[in-house]
């Protein structure tokens, strides 16, 4: 799972009873949240025994104010970002993919056809449109030794089916939760055989792939035989800009499996009428994945489509663990808090566009209700005024949101589109930044009893 795994305790105080009284924060997330307590109006009730008799309890209540800084959302500090470089380096991602031998590089290209004809990503000399984060990965599958030599191999050999486990890009995708990949293309790539003869009686190689119950190639030619292209003795820091070609199969679209699932997938592959040239059958998948995603929107016990009303426009809800960490429970500072307001600070963002915050008024069955529509947005620089609620006894549930658009490369339904541009390096380190703080001032009703016999 990417993203600081942050502690989510209640926050917890002592009192303290000496000339006043003082409540003290426990450190939380890493930094200590200051708490400054005034009370403006104090009384003092007396139980006396006899004319000159002690108290015997003391009431304390008031308003008193709340200034907690809940701090940055993503790093505790604001400078080292793990959410948006579990996403930008290619080592992390290699890592989540959990398999030995990937390799991954950067891929920058004008446009990529995928099956049907969608362009899905930009030139990034011309920006239109919009470039995205693209990587390229070598995925291994197996390297399969002949039984017996070469030259001793019956003609009547069949290359046994190979089952194997897909990629797997769950860690990947764990702190952004309810997206889904909207382009992944797929090539297979074999060493290893001779899938060229001039004997008409002998058939062209043949190819299936099939994951789970999804067929992603359903008898076709294996086209060639060694992948050609120079992308595996790049060096690693040079992002690869060549189109694909010499790939063993035609271009196969992964999106439905991974619009499924995102963990590690049981996939078979079976060739048929292929003539080994070398003792080893190398066979791999290569991935062309561009960071594009798909929101789905939630689902009503009947089915249907939930979507997030703000001013007339339709948004679609991310979950962020990062969100629901900072959450806890505040009936320690009193009954309700009353007038809180809720600031969104420091604002960094070359990452996300037209992502906006928004404060759950209540949470139910059928959805996400915001507090009276009011949502914060998180466009780099942006400021935003504090939003109100009012009658609240715990920080109240956050999500990001974005405006629903139509997956016209899908299913054709309404959702949430996210792109993430490329990585940008600042003396060889990923330099994109995207992270806010959140601040709660409020006042709320004290009534305290301290016993004094």
């Amino acid at each position: 799972m990417l993203g600081r795994e942050f502690n989510s305790r209640h926050l917890q105080m002592k009192n303290k009873i000496a000339h006043g009284f003082t409540l003290l924060p426990s450190k939380r997330l890493g930094v200590y949240a200051p708490l400054v307590l005034f009370f403006f109006s104090q009384t003092l009730l007396a139980s006396c025994v006899g004319d000159l008799g002690l108290p015997s309890q003391i009431n304390l209540s008031g308003s008193p104010g709340l200034h907690l800084p809940l701090g940055y959302v993503f790093s505790a500090s604001g400078t080292n970002n793990g959410f948006v470089d579990g996403f930008l380096n290619p080592d992390v991602i290699a890592d989540n993919i959990q398999s030995d031998g990937v390799v991954i590089r950067n891929y920058q290209y004008s446009n990529i056809e995928l099956e049907g004809g969608a362009v899905v990503n930009g030139d990034p000399l011309t920006a239109s449109p919009a470039p995205v984060q693209t990587y390229i990965i070598i995925y291994p599958i197996i390297e399969y030794q002949l039984p017996t030599p070469l030259e001793n191999l019956p003609p009547e050999w069949v290359m046994p089916e190979i089952e194997f486990k897909g990629p797997s890009f769950e860690a990947m995708l764990g702190s952004l939760m309810g997206i889904k990949f909207r382009h992944l293309q797929g090539y297979i790539l074999i060493d290893g055989i001779n899938n060229y003869n001039n004997d008409p009686f002998y058939p062209p190689g043949k190819i299936d792939l099939l994951a789970d119950d999804l067929i992603l190639l359903d008898g076709k030619d294996v086209v060639q035989e060694n992948f050609s292209s120079g992308f595996l003795s790049q060096e690693i820091e040079d992002p690869y800009t060549e189109p694909i070609y010499g790939a063993s199969s035609p271009p196969f679209s992964l999106a439905p499996l991974f619009k499924e699932k995102t963990n590690s997938a049981p996939m078979e592959i079976t060739l048929d009428y292929i003539k080994p040239s070398s003792q080893t059958i190398s066979i791999k998948m290569l991935l062309v994945l561009p960071l594009t995603f798909f929101i789905e929107p939630e689902k009503d016990p009947e089915g249907r489509p939930v979507y997030i009303p703000v001013k007339n426009e339709n948004y679609v809800k991310m979950e962020i663990k990062q969100l629901d960490d900072l959450r806890f429970d505040l009936t320690a500072f009193g009954n309700t808090i009353k007038n809180a307001y809720f600031s969104v600070e420091d604002v960094k963002n070359d990452v996300f566009s037209g992502v906006v915050l928004a404060f759950a008024k209540g949470t139910g069955a059928d959805g996400f209700y915001i507090w009276n529509e009011e949502v914060v947005s998180l466009d780099a620089g942006a400021e935003n005024p504090p939003v109100s609620i009012t009658g609240i006894t715990e920080i109240p549930k956050m999500a990001m949101l974005t405006k629903a658009v139509y997956d016209y490369d899908g299913d054709g339904v309404l959702g949430g589109s996210l792109s993430i541009p490329p990585q940008r390096k600042v003396n060889g380190a990923i330099a994109n930044e995207f992270d806010f703080k959140i601040t709660l001032d409020a006042s709320t009703d004290f009534f305290q009893t301290i016993p004094l016999k």
